[in-house]
């Protein structure tokens, strides 16, 4: 069963120096607060994971939280480029970031495959873009059936995905109202299903509206629970 934690307890239990984290959500259901506590409690060395990295992933990576960034597209429509994300790319400052580009469509298949267990996602993408020249983790193969040539890419399985809603009970369900798909995407994928041969992975899944529903160790989430 779920427990309900105070965001500073969520984010202390859950969230631990050199995680996997996702933190989706567009407009209203960015979870601001949530990052704000990951950097009051100094957690270092994350692999941060977005489809758009906004604001608070650049307040992240500014305050020396991030060793990885895996995304789609890195800026805010509002106030333009991500400054901070800027100073650790071409300046090493706070210290230097890895580099993890994709297309949202990439992002969303490889959300996808890391939900299904697979070990690869394919999908009709990244062909005649500057993409697979920066990133080594995109490669082509060829349809065994039709011979045509796929883009294939690594599965995201965050350790931990962070959703804000704007309500939750102590059942684990969550409301989520607004621009959904990616913020409930990602927290279906993290790690709810390990393959066989990581029995022992943890799953963490928790949310942040003033308390915190969570997946204990060990088991599945609510979501999966109830598609079960």
């Amino acid at each position: 069963m779920p427990r309900i934690l105070s965001l500073q307890d969520a984010i202390a239990d859950s969230v631990h120096d050199g995680d996997t984290v996702a933190m989706e959500g567009f407009t209203h259901l960015i979870p601001f607060a949530a990052g704000h506590e990951v950097i009051r409690q100094a957690r270092r060395d994350l692999t941060l994971i977005r489809m758009t990295p906004d604001l608070i992933y650049d307040q992240l990576i500014g305050m020396g939280c991030a060793r990885t960034l895996v995304f789609s597209w890195g800026g805010n429509p509002g106030v333009g480029s991500l400054h901070r994300l800027r100073d650790a790319v071409e300046h090493g400052w706070p210290h230097p970031l890895e580099l993890i580009e994709h297309s949202h469509a990439g992002m969303a298949h490889a959300y996808a495959a890391g939900a299904a267990g697979l070990p690869l996602a394919i999908l009709r993408g990244y062909a005649g873009t500057d993409l697979p020249r920066v990133n080594s983790q995109i490669r082509f193969i060829d349809d065994p059936f039709s011979g045509e040539k796929l883009a294939a890419i690594p599965p995201l399985r965050p350790d931990v995905t962070i959703i804000h809603a704007q309500r939750a009970d102590r059942s684990g369900n969550v409301l989520l109202e607004g621009i959904i798909p990616s913020s409930f995407r990602p927290g279906r994928f993290t790690r709810s299903w390990p393959p066989p041969e990581e029995p022992d992975r943890p799953t963490r899944t928790a949310t942040t509206d003033g308390t915190a529903p969570f997946t204990p160790s060990g088991t599945r989430s609510p979501e999966s629970a109830r598609r079960s």
